[in-house]
């Protein structure tokens, strides 16, 4: 319906939102959120001592022809647990995707006293409880066997939890791991065509909104502008369409604008095959993952209804 067409836009920045857990600035509780900690000394992404970027896994291009993916059954957590133990990248992937969406329903219901959308699930309580500290490397393990959902949440930071409500990445012993292998996990995405690679990208250089990701990669006025330009690009939506330029047009400067725009027509073409994508699929979104990305097959979570622990 137009009228649900006219908030894709908005839906976009919702999801990035919700994603980077930036919950704090409407329903911040002093009591209960840990406050912003200056950026130790030794991980300020721009001192020449910062490691060196680590190699991605190439991520499988995007084929919009191919059919949404058929996932086994997510199973119970044992069942899942013993799956990725043994080198199961979709277990991994599942496990890590279900404890994303339980370390947000815990913070929605942490500070909205206890009023959130959805009350938790025994299954989430019993995820929390017991694998909790073993999000990032069951992300990183399907990340790196090159399970696309999984290194888009691996670059976005999921593995260290809901960034808005938590800063204590900053002194996980895997920040520097993930520092190296995160900017390199997203631009595989890129370069293999998945849109919503491009959404976290073009909010990656934002302070409020890039998570993990804010300044860590090296700011560029006409790449970063570049990555609006290109959302616009992919989408034959007008009023989504109409929404962008209006964003895009905030700050603009000539020229920058000029060069972003022929930049983006080179990605577009280049990653995207001058495809366009249905972003409408961004306003249903009610499961786990991704939904461009589930609808073309390259999912590897899917949503749990009510199943036993």
């Amino acid at each position: 319906m137009k009228s649900r067409r006219t908030l894709v836009y908005a839906t976009v920045v919702v999801m990035v939102l919700l994603a980077l857990g930036v919950y704090r600035l409407t329903m911040f509780d002093p009591g209960k959120v840990e406050p912003v900690r200056p950026v130790p000394a030794t991980t300020q992404v721009a001192e020449t001592a910062s490691p060196a970027a680590a190699k991605a896994p190439v991520a499988p291009p995007l084929d919009p022809t191919k059919p949404a993916r058929a996932l086994p059954p997510p199973g119970t957590l044992a069942d899942l647990t013993a799956k990725a133990g043994a080198g199961d990248a979709i277990a991994a992937c599942q496990l890590a995707a279900e404890l994303a969406d339980c370390r947000t329903r815990e913070v929605l219901t942490r500070h909205t006293r206890g009023n959130g959308p959805e009350p938790m699930s025994p299954r989430c309580e019993q995820l929390l409880a017991g694998h909790v500290d073993r999000h990032f490397d069951l992300l990183r393990q399907a990340a790196n066997a090159g399970e696309p959902e999984a290194m888009l949440r691996y670059a976005m930071g999921e593995g260290f939890g809901i960034s808005g409500d938590s800063f204590s990445y900053l002194r996980s012993p895997h920040f520097d791991t993930w520092r190296r292998e995160a900017p390199a996990m997203l631009q595989s995405l890129l370069e293999a065509g998945y849109p919503e690679a491009v959404i976290y990208r073009m909010m990656a250089n934002d302070s409020l909104m890039g998570g993990p990701m804010a300044n860590l990669i090296q700011p560029d006025a006409v790449q970063d502008r570049a990555y609006g330009e290109l959302l616009l690009l992919l989408s034959d939506d007008a009023d989504f369409a109409a929404l962008m330029r209006l964003r895009n047009r905030a700050g603009a400067d000539d020229l920058v604008t000029q060069q972003a725009r022929q930049q983006a027509e080179r990605w577009h073409q280049d990653h995207f095959s001058g495809r366009t994508f249905d972003f409408a699929l961004l306003e249903s979104e009610t499961e786990l993952g991704f939904p461009l990305m589930r609808a073309h097959g390259q999912n590897c979570s899917t949503a749990v209804a009510e199943a036993t622990p």
